[in-house]
């Protein structure tokens, strides 16, 4: 799974999942590639399912995997049409590892990378997106995560912290603009 994340990222630039790089053939071969879709949406189910790894503080390589696995999602998901397809094959393993709480940072980003695109939407939506951002983090929640800050590093270079409660609005903004969860509007 590394291989394939160093093989679709955006080399010497501020952000691996940007396009207009020379890996942008290799991200677009890969939103094809229907066995790497199921070995992604297997890398973040397994940790989630899987008791014997859980997704706790003691299962660094589980939130390594999904890490890893949303990474390449999020590096390959650069048009609607190849972002349709990955969601179509691993949105359901995206609300997996969200209801886990694992590898929580770079999920959110691939999964907002997806939401950018209204065509995944409803392989969305049918995954349980809402409900899953909702549930974890719900004013009151006892969760790890909840007001945890996630370093963010802009063009500029200059770090920068958002909260993942705020992270996993912004996805749930991006889905509102579908007819089918305008309701998520007054979640946001």
């Amino acid at each position: 799974m590394e291989q394939v994340r160093e093989d679709v990222a955006a080399v010497g630039m501020p952000d691996e999942g940007m396009r207009g790089t020379s890996a942008d053939e290799k991200k677009l071969r890969a939103s094809l590639d229907g066995q790497l879709h199921a070995k992604l949406a297997l890398a973040l189910t397994m940790a989630a399912e899987n008791p014997t790894l859980g997704c706790g503080e003691r299962a660094d390589d589980s939130q390594e995997l999904v890490q890893v696995a949303s990474r390449v999602i999020r590096s390959i998901s650069i048009t609607p049409e190849a972002a349709t397809r990955v969601a179509n094959r691993v949105a359901t393993g995206c609300v997996v590892a969200l209801r886990a709480r694992c590898g929580l940072r770079w999920l959110l980003a691939a999964m907002i990378r997806l939401a950018q695109h209204a065509e995944t939407h409803p392989a969305l939506l049918r995954a349980g997106v809402v409900v899953a951002v909702v549930a974890s983090w719900a004013p009151g929640a006892e969760q790890p995560g909840v007001g945890e800050e996630l370093p963010l590093f802009g063009f500029d270079s200059t770090p920068r912290t958002a909260r993942l409660d705020m992270v996993g609005y912004i996805l749930l903004s991006f889905l509102s603009e579908s007819e089918a969860a305008a309701h998520t509007v007054s979640l946001v």
